[in-house]
């Protein structure tokens, strides 16, 4: 740590080269040595494409865009369907062309996804088979003409296009140019926000940040030339596209492609592909700790599961290494950061840590009470700079200043401490934060004790309004399949474990699945509006 409170990291600093990023990844030499093998498995079908048949059909497409569609440079073309084997084509033929690729999320209502489209700017959208009518609704409000709606299948579906009829369009690919100043300052990506704290907001990913990100993510976390991944995660979302869609073909690492999550058939494709190590997102380990099922597959060619986008316990990160006999590591970061800030590599794992600060990256812990710098133990707000923070919110210049500021460094939001190794600690986030007379109760904390109870198979906090204390905890609890558990027995259960301010004051609640994001977030907000709802109906009651 220096005198003015600046954290930076132990590694070295990495090389960001001024290059697009389909010549980075496309062009790489492990991508190249892989020739003909399969990048991209289909876990269903068992469905192939090689790395030279990406390259190719890449180029293809983004032939298709410059020629039959004219897309100008920057245009936007939004892709609204869950986890594909053609999904790297459309993100990396789009970015071939010049333009911006925009993911969205394939749970999106039609309003929802107009929304994105409208704010976007998107003049093209790729669109799944079973999605289109919600596609079409969708680029109907958001006047978006029909004729550019393509829909991911191999015929037209619906009298919309088939997006593979781009790929056989007239004349050459037309090679794009791109400045230093366009690398590093326009949005090659818009990827959205999920908005469970209002509208989502378009976030301004460059070419400069994701290769920046992708040498951040690979000084962490080493390849093996024999490993094989599950592209599990959404590929809309930052945290699969950077790592399933980038990361492993750099290093040409085949990616086992799942539509969406489903623990019985990540089992079998584990056991079928013999995956090596696996991204993922605390529910999924949660299932892999926890589930009977898993017990019944061989999953010994896993090494390591990499936990990010929630907080994960170390009490549930220690049962599933036990179980499963695997290393069990963390990494954080966020939509705006491209997104790796922080991991734990394979051979220095402290449980329960964040990490260390990537490559390149800075930090500071700010008092979010005081506003001053806090030391090593000392918890704050994580601010953080470097090559792979965003440009900032797409048409939202007030979000974005509140967000990044003068000196560079994006207010992540988080509260976080680090130690005298320079391993961080996420304690919760700043708005989640229970505040019990005055004192300060993360949820994360109480979660990661409940999750230890092996009644338990899913828990969150949220606080409950209180005129006496301001906020009481209270818990969300899903049982284990037949296991009988009262409300005093967990409270109980916590209270042997935590100081008087953190024991669940305002009780239990039994519920049968925890309200989640995609990207594996507890939705806290329909938590809150579920206890409002609750309360209502008790105060009701009580009137009676």
């Amino acid at each position: 740590m220096s005198r003015n409170n600046i954290f930076r990291s132990s590694y070295p600093e990495v090389p960001v080269p001024a290059i697009d990023v389909p010549s980075f990844v496309l062009h790489s030499p492990d991508f190249a040595a892989r020739g003909d093998q399969p990048a991209y498995i289909d876990a269903v079908t068992g469905e192939t494409i090689s790395f030279r048949g990406l390259r190719l059909r890449a180029e293809a497409f983004a032939a298709g865009l410059q020629r039959t569609l004219a897309m100008p440079k920057w245009g936007v073309v939004a892709v609204y369907s869950p986890n594909t084997i053609h999904y790297p084509m459309l993100v990396f033929g789009t970015l071939i062309a010049g333009c911006t690729i925009s993911g969205a999320n394939p749970t999106y209502t039609a309003d929802e996804l107009a929304y994105q489209l409208s704010d976007s700017g998107a003049s093209v959208l790729v669109v799944a088979a079973e999605f289109v009518a919600n596609g079409r609704a969708a680029a109907r409000k958001a006047g978006l003409d029909e004729k550019r709606i393509f829909v991911l299948a191999p015929q037209a579906v619906d009298g919309l296009e088939s997006v593979f009829t781009l790929l056989r369009s007239d004349g050459p690919l037309r090679p794009v140019k791109f400045t230093a100043d366009e690398l590093a300052n326009r949005a090659a990506y818009l990827c959205y926000s999920s908005g469970t704290t209002g509208r989502s907001k378009g976030v301004m990913t460059t070419h400069r940040n994701i290769v920046a990100n992708i040498a951040q993510v690979l000084a962490i976390f080493k390849v093996a030339p024999d490993s094989t991944w599950i592209g599990v995660l959404p590929f809309y979302h930052i945290y699969g596209l950077v790592i399933s869609l980038h990361c492993a073909p750099f290093k040409g690492v085949p990616v086992v492609v799942m539509p969406k999550f489903d623990l019985e058939r990540l089992l079998s494709a584990i056991e079928r592909y013999k995956i090596t190590e696996m991204f993922i997102v605390p529910p999924i380990i949660l299932a892999l700790a926890k589930a009977p099922i898993v017990s019944k597959y061989n999953l010994k060619s896993l090494r390591a599961l990499v936990s990010g986008a929630a907080p994960l316990g170390s009490e549930l990160a220690d049962e599933a290494a036990k179980r499963l006999n695997v290393i069990v590591t963390q990494a954080y970061g966020l939509t705006e950061t491209s997104p790796l800030l922080h991991g734990c590599p394979y051979d220095k794992v402290v449980s329960g840590s964040i990490g260390v600060l990537a490559p390149n990256v800075e930090a500071r812990l700010v008092n979010p009470d005081t506003e001053k710098d806090c030391g090593h133990n000392e918890p704050g707000e994580l601010w953080v700079r470097g090559p792979n923070i965003m440009k900032g919110y797409h048409n939202n210049k007030k979000a974005t200043d509140e967000s990044i500021d003068t000196e560079g460094f994006f207010h992540t939001g988080d509260i976080a401490v680090v130690n005298e190794n320079g391993y961080f600690f996420i304690v919760d986030r700043l708005k989640e934060l229970i505040k019990y007379k005055g004192l300060q109760v993360p949820p994360a904390e109480l979660e990661a004790k409940l999750l230890a109870n092996p009644k338990i198979a899913d828990a969150a906090v949220i606080g409950t309004p209180d005129e006496r204390a301001g906020e009481l905890p209270l818990a969300y609890v899903v049982l284990q399949p037949g296991v009988k558990l009262t409300e005093k027995e967990i409270q109980e259960y916590i209270a042997k474990q935590v100081a008087p301010h953190k024991q669940l004051r305002g009780g239990v609640v039994f519920i049968d699945a925890i309200p989640k994001a995609a990207s594996g977030k507890i939705l806290r907000r329909q938590l809150r509006l579920d206890d409002a709802e609750r309360r209502k109906k008790a105060g009701a009651k009580a009137k009676l």
